[in-house]
């Protein structure tokens, strides 16, 4: 029984010390990147990144590339070799989405612009850049033009 023990805390002790852990990290920033989906194109593994950006390389033992993706990230596509080549290590670079214009609303379906009766004020990206909003009730907030009512949590608890 002793052995049998012995031989499986062994066993966990080898595959965690032989496991390499390979990082995706922001291009820019050297910030990790939590939950990119790691992947095969021509299997079906996958996985994701840790909040230290980490995933286990072994898991890809026999492909020869792997795929990486997040949101508001470019996509890529890397050999091991080259990872390995890289110390472990994925840059992956951002990817910036502009939009021409976005309509807030308060009706229940969508309107084109033109259909809406009430009065439209135009928030121009700089401002939603330096105002730097959590929600879009906080944008409208600050343009001084839209009174907003925000729930309090004391008031709910009641």
């Amino acid at each position: 029984m002793k052995c049998f023990l012995l031989g499986s805390l062994f066993m966990i002790w080898a595959f965690q010390v032989f496991a390499q852990m390979a990082r995706v990290v922001d291009r820019s920033t050297l910030e990790p990147l939590e939950f990119v989906t790691v992947y095969s194109k021509t299997t079906q593994i996958s996985t994701l990144t840790d909040e230290k950006g980490t995933f286990d390389i072994a898991l890809f033992a026999r492909v020869d590339s792997i795929s990486f993706s997040l949101l508001g990230y470019h996509q890529i596509t890397i050999s091991k070799d080259d990872i390995q080549n890289n110390n472990l290590l994925i840059k992956i670079g951002e990817s910036r989405i502009a939009l021409s214009e976005v309509v807030v609303a308060a009706n229940r379906w969508e309107q084109n612009k033109s259909e809406v009766a009430q009065k439209i004020t135009s928030i121009q990206a700089r401002e939603v850049a330096f105002q730097n909003p959590q929600t879009a009730a906080d944008l409208l907030t600050a343009t001084n033009q839209v009174f907003v009512q925000k729930a309090s949590l004391a008031a709910e608890a009641q």
